[in-house]
């Protein structure tokens, strides 16, 4: 299939949700055609579903001549640290609802980081996330919809997700520069060491819980240095 693609399209931390939006709305390709297209039912081929469980990504990357799959899974490993020790355990620390930022949505984005259950407020904008529809207040779920329309929409009242007609074919850019978010930053520039001392760290209640403070995870870790000794104490 000729795919009409531009790797400036492209967006720091971006999901999948968005960036296969981009793809239907500018080859004008309905859900059911293009996941019906690149959908596999090979098991070797599954991925979590932040990434859609039978997507075939070998077959997308060389119709567009593009590295999705490294992008998205560079954002998973930096939005996760050490809690993932496997992929079974996606489902613990990110949302299958759908959460949006409604100005990052009116310029056709969506962020994998928007899934995370440690992602109260946009990083780039500082307004909290919703799940629910603009115009009908519908709850959204994380999927990868076969309907008949060239974008992902509300099941219930058909609006759409992203604006791609007003931004199309000139998305913004993000870059780590344009994030608000003190919290956000200092997650992302954890140490290896804090980074592998998340892994010894449950938090209680997650697998119920929309929402983790990243400000008591900072503290979580802080409370294990004390007990543990220094950060250079323990590397020596």
């Amino acid at each position: 299939m000729s795919i009409n693609w531009n790797s400036n399209w492209l967006v720091k931390f971006e999901s999948p949700l968005s960036v296969f939006g981009k793809l239907r709305f500018a080859n004008q390709l309905s859900g059911k055609e293009f996941f019906q297209y690149y959908t596999t039912e090979n098991p070797h081929n599954r991925q979590n579903f932040l990434l859609g469980e039978n997507f075939n990504y070998k077959k997308l990357e060389e119709d567009i001549e593009d590295q999705l799959l490294d992008h998205f899974n560079s954002t998973i490993k930096n939005m996760t640290h050490g809690f993932l020790q496997g992929e079974f355990k996606h489902s613990l620390y990110c949302r299958k609802e759908l959460f949006l930022c409604n100005q990052c949505a009116g310029l056709g984005y969506h962020s994998l980081l928007f899934q995370s259950k440690f992602i109260v407020n946009c990083p780039f904008h500082n307004i909290e996330l919703t799940n629910q529809c603009r115009k009908c207040g519908m709850k959204l779920f994380y999927n990868f919809n076969k309907n008949h329309f060239v974008y992902e929409c509300c099941k219930e009242c058909k609006e759409p997700f992203f604006d791609h007609s007003s931004n199309y074919p000139n998305y913004l850019r993000y870059t780590q520069e344009d994030i608000k978010c003190s919290y956000f930053l200092e997650w992302m520039g954890l140490s290896e060491f804090k980074r592998h001392q998340l892994k010894t760290i449950h938090i209680s209640g997650i697998e119920s819980s929309q929402v983790v403070s990243l400000s008591f995870t900072f503290h979580i870790l802080e409370q294990l240095f004390m007990l543990r000794g220094s950060e250079q104490t323990i590397l020596d």
